[in-house]
């Protein structure tokens, strides 16, 4: 095969990757390492976010008001392309707050921006009197909404898939026991959201009401994001392509 036919070859699969079902989005973090790589993520917020040696952790030094911090992952995602985004959230059992009115939140968020948060979409471990899943969102600045779910659970996967077909974002959890299975809390309609052209932002982070929580009661771990399915079918036919060429060359 000549050079000049094996750069075409690659080329074609470069756009195969590029152009539309198969993007080089693919990510994961454990979080098991002694700093946060800031070539991944950005932190959200104030200092309420942390690391720790084998996670990261939300922290809040007050017992009135509002805090809530985060990281976001650096790279955007597509909205041609489906993709689904999982991490592992847990509160402590041993924690508790003084009612209902006060509570703390582990939080995956698909946002249209991370600084105006003018659209967004969150799935929530909650945690007051008993532990919950709240669907929260937002479109266009309107009025936020939520769902409230009580399941018992402190330890959960948060998910979040999309569909670019109907435009659609879904948010669903699963019990730590059980990784495999899913229930869903809410799908929405994301197709009018501000400033899509951009992609989505994933935001991880923890939110506090009226609660003071120190490191370790409030966790997020092993972070994924991945392309449909059929996007990783095709790159894995481009690159097998690939190797029958280079092997009908030598």
């Amino acid at each position: 095969m000549t050079v000049k036919r094996w750069v075409k070859a690659v080329a074609l699969l470069l756009i195969s990757i590029v152009s539309g079902k198969a993007q080089l989005w693919i990510g994961n973090d454990n979080f098991n390492s002694a700093n946060l790589d800031t070539s991944k993520w950005t932190v959200w917020g104030g200092p309420n976010f942390v690391k720790t040696t084998n996670s990261v952790s939300f922290v809040s030094t007050t017992s009135s008001g509002t805090v809530g911090d985060g990281i976001y992952w650096n790279q955007s995602l597509p909205t041609n392309a489906n993709w689904s985004v999982t991490v592992e959230a847990s509160i402590s059992p041993a924690f508790s707050t003084a009612g209902s009115t006060s509570f703390v939140e582990a939080l995956l968020t698909i946002a249209s921006d991370v600084t105006n948060l003018n659209s967004y979409f969150t799935n929530c471990l909650h945690r007051d009197n008993t532990f919950d899943i709240v669907p929260n969102w937002s479109a266009n600045n309107s009025a936020n909404q939520e769902i409230l779910t009580t399941i018992g659970l402190s330890s959960v996967i948060l998910k979040m898939d999309y569909n670019s077909s109907s435009k659609n974002i879904t948010s669903s959890y699963a019990d730590f026991a059980a990784p495999s299975n899913f229930i869903i809390t809410k799908s929405l309609d994301v197709s009018n959201w501000l400033n899509m052209s951009g992609g989505f932002k994933v935001l991880i982070g923890g939110y506090s009401q009226d609660s003071s929580i120190s490191s370790g009661l409030l966790n997020l771990d092993n972070f994924v994001v991945i392309p449909e399915p059929s996007a990783l079918s095709l790159l894995a036919v481009g690159l097998g392509g690939l190797a029958m060429i280079r092997r009908r060359r030598s």
